[in-house]
């Protein structure tokens, strides 16, 4: 099968590729970001690498570039990172191998950990040729109720685990247009869950993590099964 620029190539549509949740993964030994004629990353605060606020373009089309160097001297229409931002993401560049080989670590732990719970909280496909960068790991819960138990009680204990993106299937309709209800897209939201990137940063942090997850679901589905006393 032809891959997305493959295919828009043949019809002369140049490929937007939006890696900003994704630096540091690679697809095939590539790195994300390099696919597309433009690829595009964030330094937003909860990004894999930060400096507050910005972001960068990537492409190796020089006319692309060139219009890029010209849009940002217009000081009053583009926000280019400051030398400051620039000083505090060099280093993070420098670690994002290393950083990223350990989120990749884990995950791997935490999947491990939480295999026997697969039927009730299923893990997000990872393709054998893609190494992720992780900045959200993410589960599809069997039924609503376990997704909303899991972010409720997290929610509750200041853990990282949240529902899944609200993508277009909350926006008004000023904002986007549609063609009747996503039905499948919104039950998708409503049983994902997702845990943010800072804790697959450390070892026994993402033990724990996966211990309270685990705990918490055998607890529920355990209340669930004893017959009412009542």
């Amino acid at each position: 099968m032809p891959s997305i620029c493959e295919m828009a190539h043949r019809r002369g549509i140049a490929v937007v590729e939006d890696a900003c949740q994704a630096t540091g993964g690679s697809f095939k030994g590539k790195k994300l970001g390099a696919f597309g004629d433009v690829g595009v990353l964030s330094f937003g605060g909860s990004k894999l690498l930060t400096a507050g606020r910005g972001g960068a373009i990537l492409t190796n089309r020089a006319d692309v570039c060139q219009r890029a160097k010209i849009f940002c001297e217009r000081g009053n229409h583009a926000f280019p990172l400051s030398e400051l931002q620039a000083a505090v993401l060099i280093p993070q560049l420098k670690q994002l191998p290393e950083t990223t080989k350990i989120r990749w670590e884990n995950v791997r732990r935490l999947r491990e950990r939480m295999s026997h719970l697969n039927d009730v909280l299923t893990p997000v496909e990872i393709p054998t040729e893609a190494e992720p960068a992780f900045y959200k790991h993410g589960w599809l819960a069997s039924d609503f109720h376990t997704a909303q138990w899991l972010t409720g009680h997290s929610e509750h204990q200041q853990l990282p685990l949240a529902s899944g993106f609200h993508g277009f299937t909350k926006r008004p309709t000023s904002q986007a247009r549609k063609n009747g209800r996503l039905t499948h897209a919104d039950d998708a939201r409503l049983r994902t869950v997702i845990l943010h990137h800072p804790i697959l940063q450390n070892h026994d942090a993402t033990d724990w993590i996966g211990n309270w997850i685990s705990r918490g679901l055998e607890r529920l589905h355990r209340n669930e099964s004893e017959p009412d006393k009542s």
